[in-house]
């Protein structure tokens, strides 16, 4: 496992910090969760954002 460098885990807060006061600006949009991918195997998901809109849920799992 490759270690990241803490620059890298910094960048990913502030840009979920970011995603989170951007769609927090959004009336129609409920933030329920913005979760950053923990270390470990890639996934191709780094940041994942959990949404109500307009009373729907997103992302949808199926």
């Amino acid at each position: 496992m490759l270690k990241v460098s803490n620059s890298v885990k910094d960048f990913e807060k502030r840009a979920a910090g970011a995603l989170t006061s951007l769609l927090e600006e959004v009336p129609s949009i409920k933030v329920r969760d913005v979760s950053i991918e923990p270390d470990g195997p890639d996934r191709g998901i780094d940041i994942l954002a959990r949404n109500n809109v307009s009373s729907q849920r997103y992302p949808r799992l199926r």
